[in-house]
């Protein structure tokens, strides 16, 4: 059921993008994976994991189903760090008594984050230990290092299929200066974590310059330039010249461009007075005037009336005149 899960998954995967399909998914920046693992682990007949009070010591069975758990944490798409737990169901040597053997240890990773398939190789240190009855090995804890390789296959951009070989070394039994040599193959499904967002922090790629010597509809004016880059004009703008008001002057040198005109700025002639004198020229327009200049003469100056010849003047009496 899961393989035939993920073999669909694989299929929708290469279907839904026409880009390369070993270059559609790689690791990113900032990402958190977690899954699980299961496999076999090959335990070295000079191993340690025996309590002393149990001694001498009891070789178990060399290989034993192993599973466990895994998270990890990777800053840079290249390089990470993750920590495992992991346990190993085995018996004594003889089939006498069952005996648990863990196993909990951290390492760095360096893996190459180019495509979607990803190798990587790993290295550092933990502990195992065994639980058992005082009749098999008893319980015990000893410091281990361990290293490997491996390889990711990143089915989605938050499933990856994962496989695992692991060479680990811990103390041989009751020898000094030994080491008692084991290993491990996994194979196991990880889940990566922030993918979202780290895809946001990370540089987008610049859109293209646009082409400076385009012109889409041929009329001679670049797009760069053109107003109207799909209709092909005689404008300056690269638009056809329009004329609203059907006078003769295009719009853009019409001031009137909703008003038929006749002058050279595309305005009709207003005559708001009515006097024949267009206002353009006429220093009243808003008084009908019958001058050139469009204003009414001023009136004429009164004229003095007439004086009645027969009236007479009085004149003065000559000095002396006693009348």
């Amino acid at each position: 059921m899961i393989g035939s899960t993920l073999l669909s998954t694989l299929c929708l995967s290469l279907l839904a993008d026409p880009q390369p399909w070993i270059s559609r998914v790689q690791p990113a920046n900032d990402t958190w994976e977690l899954g699980g693992y299961g496999g076999v682990s090959i335990l070295s007949d000079d191993h340690d994991l025996y309590d002393v009070d149990t001694a001498p010591q009891r070789r178990l069975r060399r290989a034993g189903p192993l599973g466990g758990l895994r998270g990890g944490y990777f800053p840079l798409s290249f390089v990470g760090a993750e920590a495992e737990f992991d346990g190993l169901w085995t018996e004594r040597a003889d089939g006498s008594e069952p005996v648990f053997a863990w196993g909990l240890r951290g390492h760095a990773v360096l893996q190459l984050p180019f495509y979607r398939v990803v190798p990587f190789v790993f290295g550092g240190y933990g502990v195992m230990g065994a639980r058992s009855s005082r009749d098999a090995v008893g319980n015990d804890v000893d410091p281990a290092g361990h290293y490997g390789l491996g390889a990711k296959l990143l089915i989605t951009p938050w499933l990856a299929v994962r496989v695992d070989g692991r060479h680990m070394m811990s103390a041989a039994a009751a020898r000094r200066r030994a080491v008692a040599h084991h290993g491990s193959v996994t194979l196991g499904l990880s889940f990566t974590l922030g993918r979202a967002r780290a895809s946001q922090s990370e540089p987008r790629e610049r859109p293209p310059a646009p082409n400076l010597a385009l012109d889409t509809d041929r009329d001679g004016i670049t797009d760069t330039r053109d107003a109207c880059p799909t209709e092909p004009g005689a404008g300056a703008d690269g638009c056809v010249p329009t004329d609203g008001d059907g006078d003769g002057i295009m719009d853009l040198h019409d001031r009137c461009p909703d008003d038929p005109g006749v002058s050279i700025e595309g305005c009709p002639v207003v005559d708001t007075d009515a006097d024949g004198i267009v206002d353009a020229h006429d220093r009243c327009p808003d008084q009908p005037g019958v001058g050139t200049d469009g204003c009414s003469p001023p009136p004429p100056e009164p004229v003095p009336a007439p004086q009645d010849e027969t009236t007479q003047v009085p004149m003065p009496s000559p000095a002396g005149d006693g009348s």
